[in-house]
């Protein structure tokens, strides 16, 4: 059967006989690319960093795209946190209702980082036995401590009058902006699943970075915070993500998956406590 005027026969990839099926005209977009390539990669981000499911053609997206779109992704995580802080109930229950919303929202994606970089970490062993900790699936002591920490932690400030609610989506935007230029900049662990051909580029790292302080912006635009407290917390968690970057790399011999996760959730700390400490 002839296809419709404009459009051309290719064979079904998924099929070994002679059938063809129609493709869309040509577009003038780059091999490979589509109309629908950024929203895919934005549904790949949001896939990948929360529980909320996407189609199945945005997770085929690599990371090295996606990662742009990191900030929006910190936005959809802060949603739910923001909402449950203005219910009408006592402090610390809405604290605590917030912080299990931020936990569901992840999955608890970066705390199982956190708790496995903490293990291999602290270990006072040499560097190749930490990185067969990283890897190991049971719990150790310092695992158990970190994870008590950031989540006590979160809970304390998410419960503090000083801290505004309407701020608090800047703790995850700004950990997940900043998190692909650890990735970038670090080398790779050895033996990590985050290979350099998944790593973002400089070039994504840098537009999530600046995209999600330009979104931190806003916070200032519409005087939710005063100009220099934004400032104040844009720098702690720049420079908190920095810090840990420069430890992990030097204490496991790179920056993986884990790094990673461990440095998104004490960033996240670390902008709750300038939000709330530093106003």
């Amino acid at each position: 059967m002839k296809p419709p005027a404009g459009q051309m026969r290719q064979r079904h990839p998924h099929n070994w006989s002679d059938h063809f099926v129609a493709t869309r005209p040509a577009t003038g977009l780059p091999p490979g690319a589509t109309p629908y390539q950024p929203v895919n990669d934005l549904l790949a981000a949001i896939g990948f960093l929360t529980t909320i499911p996407v189609p199945a053609r945005a997770q085929r997206a690599p990371l090295s795209r996606m990662a742009s779109w990191f900030p929006i992704a910190g936005l959809v995580v802060a949603a739910p946190v923001v909402a449950v802080l203005w219910l009408p109930l006592e402090a610390q229950v809405r604290a605590w209702l917030a912080l299990a919303a931020w936990v569901a929202m992840t999955g608890g994606l970066h705390l199982d980082g956190l708790a496995d970089t903490a293990d291999a970490a602290m270990a006072a062993v040499p560097r190749q036995r930490r990185q067969e900790i990283l890897h190991d699936v049971h719990a150790g002591t310092w695992a158990v401590v970190a994870l008590i920490f950031v989540l006590l932690g979160k809970w304390i400030l998410l419960a503090s009058p000083r801290l505004p609610a309407a701020a608090i989506c800047l703790a995850p935007l700004l950990a997940r902006a900043f998190a692909p230029l650890w990735m970038a900049i670090a080398p790779p662990q050895p033996g990590s699943q985050l290979g350099q051909a998944a790593r973002p580029g400089r070039a994504a790292a840098m537009i999530a970075a600046s995209s999600g302080v330009a979104l931190a912006t806003t916070s200032g635009l519409m005087g939710i915070l005063p100009w220099s407290h934004l400032l104040r917390v844009v720098a702690v968690t720049l420079l908190t993500g920095l810090s840990l970057m420069l430890v992990l790399h030097h204490r496991l011999g790179g920056f993986g998956g884990d790094a990673t996760g461990a440095t998104i959730e004490c960033c996240e700390l670390a902008a709750l406590a300038a939000l709330t400490l530093l106003g």
